[in-house]
């Protein structure tokens, strides 16, 4: 009870220190949509939405999962992914400095639980993961123009990253589902007329909801 205390307290200070890099990674390049106090901590709607949903996320996974080095892998994917979920969902955008931090996270972890419990093959195999789901979405992109944005397809290579480490039925569950999620959330939207087949689709959310549901179900 504790420790699910203390996490919810962590979440609850934490979503509006991590707010303020979302925002500015999002509206970087973009002077209009420029923040009149840049340095200043964001307290919004946002703030809370991320705050539950990292609160919800790391219980979620405090219970699921005995595993360590997964349990921390995963509680690092549920923090970074939530700042990716919120700014796609909002700005369409999957900034790069976001990714590289959920990429490197899981590598750092993954690598240490290789080093110290010897499990170098499950950290090839997640590695191994990362990359064909990126080739994969990468020939997607090719063969099929406007299917997959840059950000898109460096976010599935990464989170196929920690959804490797487990093994490859996690890797094909959690990139099945989220083109499930993206397809339903797809089609609620355009049924609903909240946007039109022309307009740029926040596929980030699935990805990350995919691979987080995938790593907590059994």
């Amino acid at each position: 009870m504790l420790v699910e205390l203390a996490w919810s307290v962590a979440g609850i200070i934490y979503g509006p220190v991590i707010t303020t890099p979302i925002t500015k990674a999002a509206h970087r390049g973009e002077p209009e949509c420029g923040l009149a106090h840049p340095n200043k901590i964001i307290i919004s709607r946002e703030t809370f939405t991320v705050s539950l949903v990292l609160v919800a996320g790391i219980f979620v996974l405090d219970h699921q999962l005995a595993s360590a080095p997964l349990l921390a892998a995963s509680s690092w994917l549920a923090v970074t992914g939530t700042q990716l979920m919120m700014t796609d969902w909002i700005h369409h955008r999957l900034p790069n400095p976001l990714v590289t931090a959920m990429l490197v996270g899981g590598l750092v972890i993954f690598s240490y639980a290789a080093a110290e419990e010897g499990r170098v093959i499950a950290l090839l195999r997640a590695i191994t993961a990362a990359a064909v789901v990126f080739i994969g979405g990468l020939t997607v992109a090719v063969t099929a123009p406007g299917a997959l944005g840059a950000g898109d397809i460096k976010l599935l290579g990464t989170v196929a990253l920690y959804l490797g480490w487990v093994g490859w039925s996690h890797v094909l569950r959690g990139v099945v589902l989220a083109l499930f999620l993206g397809s339903v959330v797809g089609a609620v939207l355009l049924a609903t007329r909240r946007i039109s087949r022309d307009d740029r689709f926040a596929f980030g959310p699935a990805v990350v909801g995919g691979a987080l549901l995938t790593l907590v179900t059994p």
